[in-house]
């Protein structure tokens, strides 16, 4: 729904569908599949150019 105030002219969008998957399992409802291994971040992995968690899941990959 697209909401445009009348004094300033702000515009708003409000979404009014809700995406959701189709999931089994409860514990995965309201979220997707949770992953089996967990890459923690530094700010300095956020701001690199390259992508993080593509390089720790090829090397996971590679050592099993």
């Amino acid at each position: 729904m697209d909401i445009q105030l009348p004094n300033g002219g702000v515009r708003y969008w409000i979404p009014l569908v809700r995406y959701t998957n189709f999931v089994d399992h409860p514990e995965f409802i309201g979220h997707g599949v949770i992953p089996e291994k967990a890459i923690p971040f530094t700010f300095n992995d956020l701001v690199a150019p390259e992508d993080l968690v593509l390089k720790k899941s090829i090397q996971l990959f590679k050592t099993e």
